[in-house]
């Protein structure tokens, strides 16, 4: 009988740099099923990574390894050689392994990002649309609850360590809730895009993108339903709105303290947050010191957040210890499993054994051979058949104590 395992094909973070990841995708999970030829698949694709994880023989698995080493040596320009660096192969304890510590945020660039799990549920619930799964919907259970699990008790993911995300977690400090008050964004470029891409995925509603270049702050505006606005008219912008977040190029400070002073008097001693992301700063350093405005320069976030990633690496002993304990369950599980179909395998086997011999036996009545001949002749090849591949195993095991335990058992 032909044994299966579980496997996961990793192009990953570790080993490939971004911009050769973002060419290693698959269009689709029918292009990933066609180039590898794996019938029931789970693709995982992420910023950080493309995986592909699946049940089968070694054979087939050397083969669907074999095909992604050729996509990524085709895609990247490159020799096989040097595309077999590039990917990983796990298999059975391995790879559970992997994926459990991949759900509970260890294997992730940044330590304990949850986006992760959201990530795999959604790979895991295409591909229970797409085809049936076996073994692996049990898997892909199990580390879903287990990601679940390391986050309610441990602290892996418990504060926030993106720039972005630490903003806006200290606006809610500020004010009841950020989503509510009216944002400003300052700049176009990358970080201004991912902070517009995070009010927005919060239901932030009133935006405004406020940049020197009006078309460029125009087009980002447009992205995400944002209105777009003049850098001539910053003052206006910092009195009508209640949190700003700078992310532009300069080179001096564009936001002095005197035009805070102005702002923060015509707000009339109402709160105002401004997170200046930029270096250098683009706020005045002695703006600080203005009532009810609250400024958070990129060296005081970086510091918050090498508090959080440092409680985050504090963590990762017990959320290991959640992960043995799965996968001390998950073993169970398989070998439950595993028990339950060489069970089903060996009846199957008997069956057909039976059968055999009984035509065997049918043959010689019918030939005229006596009964009792015949019941002997059927008792003889069926007892050679059954035990046949027991006494084939039994001889390719040469641990004297080995059988000695099986015997002491018979």
């Amino acid at each position: 009988m032909t044994t299966s395992s579980i496997f996961c094909i990793s192009i990953a973070h570790q080993l490939v740099a971004l911009g050769d990841r973002e060419r290693l995708r698959f269009s689709s999970l029918e292009e990933c099923k066609s180039i590898l030829t794996i019938d029931t698949p789970i693709l995982l694709q992420t910023c950080n990574r493309t995986e592909i994880y699946f049940y089968a023989d070694e054979k087939t698995s050397e083969h669907s390894y074999s095909a992604c080493v050729h996509w990524v040596a085709q895609l990247l320009t490159i020799s096989q050689s040097s595309a077999t660096k590039l990917v990983t192969v796990f298999k059975d304890n391995a790879c559970a392994e992997h994926l459990f510590s991949l759900a509970c945020g260890l294997e992730s660039a940044l330590l304990g990002e949850t986006q992760i799990v959201a990530q795999i549920r959604q790979a895991f619930s295409q591909s229970q649309q797409a085809h049936q799964l076996g073994i692996l919907d049990s898997l892909f259970t199990s580390a879903l609850r287990l990601a679940k699990l390391a986050r309610r008790t441990t602290t892996i993911s418990a504060k926030p360590t993106s720039l972005i995300s630490l903003v806006f977690k200290q606006a809610n400090l500020i004010f009841t809730d950020f989503t509510k008050q009216k944002i400003c964004v300052i700049g176009a470029g990358e970080i201004a895009n991912l902070a517009l891409r995070y009010l927005s995925s919060h239901g932030c509603s009133y935006l405004t993108v406020v940049n020197r270049t009006v078309h460029h702050g125009a087009r980002l505006a447009q992205q995400f339903g944002a209105r777009s606005s003049s850098f001539d008219l910053l003052k206006q912008n910092l009195i009508e709105h209640d949190l700003i977040l700078c992310a532009i190029r300069t080179s001096t400070p564009i936001i002095s303290t005197d035009l805070l002073s102005s702002v923060m008097e015509m707000k009339r001693a109402k709160p105002c947050m401004i997170a200046d992301l930029c270096l250098p700063r683009a706020v005045e350093p002695s703006a600080t010191t203005i009532t009810n405005l609250y400024v958070f320069n990129l060296e005081q976030l970086t510091n918050i957040r090498d508090e959080h990633v440092a409680m985050r690496a504090a963590s990762t002993p017990a959320v290991k210890r959640c992960i043995t304990q799965a996968l001390e369950e998950w073993d169970e599980q398989l070998r439950v499993r595993t028990l339950a179909q060489n069970i089903t395998a060996f009846r199957v086997s008997a069956e057909e054994h039976k059968q055999y011999c009984l035509q065997k036996a049918l043959k010689k009545l019918q030939a005229g051979e006596s009964p009792s001949a015949t019941l002997i002749y059927l008792a003889h090849i069926l007892t050679q058949r059954l035990t046949h591949t027991p006494t084939l195993q039994l001889k390719s095991r040469s641990d004297p104590e080995h059988m000695q335990d099986i015997k002491n058992k018979s």
